[in-house]
């Protein structure tokens, strides 16, 4: 028989009534037992220690019946035990879905970064390739004749853009 324990825990010490016709052999987090006679109903004791240094005690009753074949399904014979920990499987989801926030994150701040990069590749290129770009500066006055006005006036601290209606009669 083998008993499985969480994948985090080692076998540290197994205490068996009958060693003489049990064999408790630790593995890692399995454990074999290997009757080598009948048994008579028995306690086992088993100590593990997880990778956090916390210990676990387990009490098991273990007895073993004569059969011809395994496959006769006699009731209540076990070859397997497998232990399910379902507040450790909650917490390897809650840190799996953590890194799973934080690579997002992380992806998002790299897109950010990359956007952030392309707008100020464009608005250098766009101010390289077009004198007119970048803020603009509307607060001028004008004095004289209305008919010489322009119907708008800005900079942008390098250029000054005077714009004229197209088709104005030239005074």
């Amino acid at each position: 028989m083998v008993v499985s324990f969480a994948p985090d825990e080692t076998v540290t010490s197994v205490a068996e009534t009958d060693s003489l016709h049990l064999a408790a052999v630790p593995k890692g987090n399995y454990l074999f037992l290997k009757p080598s006679a009948t048994l008579k109903l028995q306690p086992i004791i088993v100590l593990t220690q997880r990778q956090d240094g916390a210990l676990r005690r387990y009490v098991f009753e273990i007895e073993t019946v004569d059969a011809p074949s395994t496959a006769d399904g006699v009731a209540g014979v076990f070859y397997s035990v497998q232990f399910i920990y379902p507040a450790d499987a909650a917490k390897a989801a809650a840190a799996r879905a953590a890194a799973e926030a934080k690579k997002v994150a992380a992806l998002n701040q790299l897109a950010l970064a990359r956007a952030t990069q392309t707008a100020a590749q464009t608005a250098f290129q766009t101010e390289q390739t077009n004198p007119y770009a970048g803020p603009r500066n509307y607060k001028y006055v004008a004095k004289g004749d209305r008919s010489l006005a322009p119907l708008a006036v800005w900079d942008n601290g390098y250029s000054t853009l005077l714009q004229f209606a197209g088709n104005a009669r030239i005074p």
